[in-house]
């Protein structure tokens, strides 16, 4: 990445080359969308390692990684170092700034960080840049509701545990854990790398979009059953969804990216990190820009490798776009990787769709007996199945929908024969997902959608 901000207006561009923070040759930025603007001012946050290190078997330095937030002041046009933090280690790092929330009561921002190896929590950080940590629960993204401020727990590489939320008047934390996933999911499957991608309120409730779907919390409700997760576009052994993103509120819903090629791996070291490689470098599908007004969802475009950023504009949508997806440390390269560029369509043409046909693919091995899918079949004008099998077997099909709160409606189970087997999946309403009872490897497993 190439560690600049851009400032457009409709008639200067500011670009800031992250040049307060340590030394040159700079590079990083933000992978996580965090910034919010208040008033005349953008606060935007992130992580840059300055000076670039990269060793001699090709793997990032983290002595010099940063993370940090600036402000930038529209009306004087310049921008000003508030905080900054590095661990000075070669082989961790500090927590990035992943979110950045402002406190209208406390006027702060509050800080989401649970990307890094210490300081990970939730955090504020004053306005003249004094930092505190308020809870020591990794956080990646944060959202307003009413009188609350609302980040989710995340843990590692297994992603979402719970919502944590402070009551800004009171002062007071409270979280809702609910264990097991599975016990909150709405088609009863289980629930795997639920990585955080963004985290918004709507309808009177926060809605936690993950990798595998979405989670809605129901305030209201008494703990415990106050929770549920929406199985959408979960493609097992991949890492699709809506990660590294954001999402803007439209009509009175979310739009929202399900990234096909959020993270890829180049080395692999040994044969279990090849076989990720090849896993997460194997799309399912294309990127589906989606719209979520509950009980309906529609898919609206059918896009590239992935969208990393997305804006309204007045009665444009601004889509940040990049060919390449993000790679780790293990994965140095001197060079920038990936064409980058902005998209910008009229809303009143995405909200009518973008046309074309959507074709999703998988691999039995990749499936095995595990739910999968999460498909919105009610929006749709042609959806079908199709599996090549290579011996008898079952295939069970849930039906639920997004409705609020969201609800089962059925489960059937079709007869499958070694050999081609189509099912028209527009025999269903709502969402559909599925389920092989027996394991088979060397299914190929087609799904054909047309908006």
């Amino acid at each position: 990445m190439d560690a600049k901000a851009y400032f457009v207006s409709k008639d200067h561009v500011k670009i800031y080359g992250l040049d307060l923070i340590g030394k040159p040759p700079r590079s990083g930025g933000d992978t996580y969308n965090a910034s919010d603007a208040i008033d005349n001012k953008i606060f935007f946050g992130g992580w840059v390692h300055a000076p670039i290190s990269i060793s001699h078997d090709r793997r990032v330095d983290f002595s010099n990684k940063y993370s940090h937030i600036h402000v930038f002041n529209a009306d004087e046009q310049e921008v000003r170092l508030l905080w900054s933090e590095t661990g000075g280690y070669r082989d961790t790092w500090v927590g990035e700034v992943s979110n950045i929330l402002y406190d209208p009561v406390g006027q702060r921002l509050l800080v989401s960080r649970a990307d890094g190896s210490t300081n990970l929590g939730v955090y504020s950080v004053t306005l003249d840049g004094k930092s505190e940590r308020l809870s020591d629960r990794p956080s990646l993204k944060g959202t307003l509701l009413w009188d609350l401020a609302c980040f989710d727990i995340s843990m590692g590489f297994e992603g979402f545990r719970g919502i944590q939320c402070l009551d800004l008047v009171e002062g007071r934390w409270f979280q809702r854990i609910p264990g097991d996933l599975s016990r909150i999911s709405v088609d009863g499957g289980s629930v795997t790398r639920a990585g955080v991608g963004v985290m918004a309120s709507m309808y009177n409730r926060i809605f936690v979009f993950v990798r595998g779907g979405l989670i809605i919390w129901e305030p209201w409700e008494k703990e415990g059953e106050d929770l549920y997760f929406l199985r959408l576009f979960d493609f097992p052994s991949t890492d699709y969804g809506p990660l590294r993103t954001s999402y803007t509120h439209l009509g009175g819903g979310i739009l929202v990216p399900f990234n096909t090629y959020p993270h890829g791996i180049l080395r692999a070291s040994d044969e279990k990190l090849l076989e990720i490689a090849r896993r997460l470098n194997s799309p399912p599908a294309p990127t589906l820009l989606t719209y979520i007004a509950p009980p309906t969802i529609r898919i609206l475009c059918p896009l590239g490798a992935r969208i990393t950023s997305l804006e309204s504009l007045g009665d444009k949508i601004v889509l940040g776009a990049n060919t390449q997806p993000n790679l780790g440390g293990g994965d140095a390269n001197h060079l920038d990787t990936g064409d980058r560029s902005l998209l910008i369509l009229s809303t009143d043409t995405l909200m009518r769709g973008c046309g074309g046909s959507i074709a999703i693919s998988m691999r039995g091995l990749d499936i095995g007996t595990t739910r999968w899918g999460g498909i919105p079949v009610s929006s749709l004008s042609r959806a079908s199945l199709t599996i090549y099998a290579s011996k008898d077997n079952e295939l069970r099909v849930y039906e639920y929908e997004a409705s609020l709160p969201p609800r089962m409606l059925s489960t059937e189970k079709h007869l499958i024969r070694g050999g081609k087997n189509t099912l028209d999946l527009k025999a269903y309403r709502g969402v559909v997902s599925f389920e092989l009872r027996e394991m088979d490897g060397d299914a190929k497993i087609h799904i054909d959608l047309t908006p």
